[in-house]
């Protein structure tokens, strides 16, 4: 089932506040003009006036991928102004941008163009100048869920969308949230940034190393080649990549999406890599964790360890020929594994 963007609930928030504002009755559903040209019905839940203001509020419906502003109720202040268009605020809930990089200039609320757009397309119909304050329930705490600190987003979550519709899991969402990331650093001026897989690259990082104060660090999921590509356009002087080995090693491979559905185990790699001499059953281990657990007892893991750290950074070095790379592996406690040489420029 498909479902309907932040910014599409907003929208049709809006346009009700607006037809209450002009002395229209309360409607249950509020027709929705897409980017695209389509039209949609939104569901409302509730409608008022108030002194010069009208407000309404929608509950956002992800549809069969659900994230974490599903169920969320999204409300739209609405007022006249003496200014022509619309002019947008942040209510409780929806966050401020602090940070260049984004769509949306510091000190503006992190309403996104398309929303922006689509609101103002809805109430121009209506009249020449308004006033629109979007608000979302729990907002701030929802925020924390989400990318919006390291971006420098504060006070609640973003109001965002590009089609209008949430289409069953996308993949844009993920490589929209990478850019943004390594825009907003790039805007800093940056020249060095920290790349990790997830939380136990970043808390390794953050314990481990300097520079890791946000913009600095850019969480990449799997799409690293998407994400080298972007700093390959712009390269930056120096990248310090901090992961789990079993994660990393699919690099040295060229697996530059390591998704587990589209990308192969590095554990047989590692394995031929150190040799089956002392491996009586190799068959018996299932991770790249559980085999590292193994080579803890023998006196040349350290040095086997920082070699595959050591060949994990030429190949990304390969992807990025203009910019310093240094490799840091940790375990799923987010305790160093093994470093390649150039790691020593970050502690």
């Amino acid at each position: 089932m498909i479902g309907y963007t932040t910014g599409t609930c907003a929208a049709a928030a809006s346009f009700l506040a607006a037809i209450r504002l002009m002395g229209q009755p309360h409607r249950d559903y509020i027709p929705v003009r897409l980017p695209d040209g389509n039209a949609v019905g939104i569901a409302a839940l509730d409608s008022g006036l108030g002194d010069a203001s009208a407000w309404a509020t929608v509950c956002k419906h992800a549809g069969d991928d659900p994230d974490i502003t599903d169920k969320a109720i999204i409300r739209a202040d609405v007022s006249k102004s003496s200014i022509p268009g619309v002019t947008f605020f942040a209510g409780t809930g929806v966050g401020t941008v602090t940070r260049d990089g984004l769509q949306i200039p510091p000190g503006q609320a992190a309403i996104n163009p398309v929303p922006r757009q689509m609101i103002t397309n809805h109430l121009l119909a209506l009249g020449e100048c308004w006033n629109v304050t979007i608000s979302v329930e729990n907002g701030e705490h929802l925020a924390q869920h989400t990318f919006n600190p390291r971006l420098g987003i504060i006070g609640g979550i973003s109001i965002i969308g590009t089609t209008g519709i949430v289409r069953p899991f996308s993949h844009e969402s993920q490589l929209c949230a990478i850019r943004c990331e390594i825009a907003v650093a790039r805007a800093a001026k940056l020249q060095r940034i920290i790349l990790v897989p997830g939380h136990y690259g970043e808390r390794s990082a953050r314990k481990n190393y300097r520079q890791t104060e946000d913009p600095g660090i850019v969480e990449v999921g799997n799409d690293w080649g998407f994400a080298l590509d972007l700093l390959n356009n712009e390269p930056v002087e120096s990248i310090l990549i901090v992961g789990h080995t079993g994660k990393l090693a699919k690099l040295a491979q060229n697996e530059w999406d390591t998704h587990s559905s589209r990308s192969s185990s590095a554990l047989p790699w590692i394995i031929a890599a150190w040799g089956n001499d002392e491996l009586m059953q190799p068959e018996t281990f299932t991770t790249v964790e559980g085999f590292y657990r193994f080579t803890t007892g023998f006196s040349r893991c350290a040095a086997f360890w920082a070699a595959i750290a050591e060949t994990i950074a030429a190949a990304i070095q390969g992807k990025v020929p203009c910019t310093r790379v240094a490799v840091s592996l940790c375990d799923m406690q987010s305790l160093i594994v093994a470093e390649s040489t150039g790691v020593r420029e970050w502690r």
